[in-house]
């Protein structure tokens, strides 16, 4: 098994309908997408979102780290067997040795790519050549952006009729808005439903102890990120105030192994929000579960907004290896996605559940590439020969 060409791409996708939270609005998505080609002919794709207020990486920092340092380094590398790839995968790093250790995307679009085409070289699914499933089924939350309550209870109508009972409730504006629309959430979906909210760096630690209560009146879950990533210190003074009530979901605090050593060891949450994209692929991202596991963290499968079927897939077969992930989000597919790169797109149907046989009827990650689609969808198109000129 050897790497013979290597090809990236930009593609462009607008949304169905508009994303909003509490520092962002999105109608559209970039998203970088990786090409293989195997010397025996199989192609592999891999996919990454960078967002630069997560990793600090961007698509025009993904593109040139990809054309400069790794496609130079990958090409001609050859694998006697797939212990010769994980090994590889697990020594990444240290391989392409300019690499930053937020270059997270970099490597997650990489190793998709190359997990892709090995599978289909071998005719065997990526599940099943990381390990036994141990869920034939993921029940996905749905997500509500932050809009009017008019908006928000639209889309919570929805999911009540699609049957789904978890969500995450974009907050972080307006308070009065957030709990009204967190009181809808309550009386649509029942008092049985899981709900919890996303703050995305909206808060200090002032704020989010005088906040938070207010949630918990409507038995709020979870809050995810509600303080910025750089006051890490805070989060264990946030956590103790808690006090059990609610738990702390981690997610632009936790992107490097070592964000994810430093929470455990202070105690700076109870749920690790692992992303495929943002956390650097799936082996990464098991690694973060062993972690997790070993210091009685829960974990939650997170997805980038726009993930194309690709990463849908690997965000599936993680939460099915795993199996015990508390929440688990992504699999919009073509309900948020104008068009997806495949004519069978990956999404979660009634009550919110998607089986993975949908992944394991075709090798590699399950998604058959249609590629007069992909490249209606493609922007920008390089090759191995390709290096960018940096400044």
């Amino acid at each position: 098994m050897k790497i013979s060409q290597c090809r990236l791409r930009i593609l462009e996708i607008p949304f169905v309908v508009e994303f909003k939270h509490s520092t962002h609005t999105r109608s559209d998505v970039q998203t970088i997408l990786v090409e293989l080609e195997l010397e025996s002919g199989e192609i592999g794709y891999g996919e990454a979102l960078p967002r630069e207020y997560v990793t600090g990486e961007s698509i025009s920092s993904v593109k040139t780290s990809l054309l400069n340092k790794v496609f130079p380094a990958v090409k001609g590398q050859s694998f006697k067997d797939n212990n010769a790839v994980f090994d590889f995968l697990d020594s990444f790093e240290n391989f392409i040795p300019d690499l930053e250790s937020n270059e997270l995307c970099v490597k997650a679009a990489f190793e998709l790519a190359l997990l892709d085409a090995i599978g289909k070289a071998q005719n065997t699914s990526v599940l099943d050549l990381l390990g036994q499933p141990k869920k034939e089924s993921i029940e996905y939350s749905g997500i509500v952006s932050a809009e009017t309550p008019a908006v928000v209870e639209h889309i919570l109508k929805q999911y009540q009729a699609l049957g789904m009972t978890a969500v995450k409730m974009k907050v972080g504006g307006d308070l009065a808005i957030d709990i009204q629309n967190i009181k809808a959430a309550r009386v649509l979906l029942g008092d049985d439903a899981s709900i919890r909210i996303d703050a995305n760096e909206a808060w200090n630690l002032e704020q989010a102890i005088q906040n938070l209560p207010e949630f918990m009146e409507y038995n709020v879950v979870s809050v995810e990120q509600p303080m910025p990533a750089k006051n890490k210190q805070d989060y264990p003074k946030l956590l103790a105030f808690l006090d059990g009530r609610m738990h702390i979901s981690l997610d632009e605090s936790l992107c490097k192994y070592t964000d994810a050593q430093w929470m455990a060891g202070n105690k700076g949450g109870t749920v690790f929000n692992l992303r495929i994209s943002k956390n650097g692929g799936l082996t990464n991202c098991l690694k973060l579960h062993a972690l997790a596991k070993s210091n009685g963290i829960h974990c939650q499968l997170g997805a980038q907004v726009g993930e194309t079927s690709l990463l849908t897939s690997a965000g599936l077969i993680l939460a099915a290896i795993t199996g015990d992930g508390i929440y688990n989000e992504g699999a919009f597919g073509i309900r948020l996605l104008a068009s997806d790169i495949t004519d069978t797109p990956l999404q979660f149907s009634k009550n919110g559940l998607l089986n993975i046989d949908k992944i394991r009827s075709l090798p590699g990650l399950g998604v058959e590439v249609n590629t007069e689609t992909l490249e209606a969808l493609t922007s920008e198109y390089h090759t191995d020969n390709s290096a960018i000129a940096t400044q």
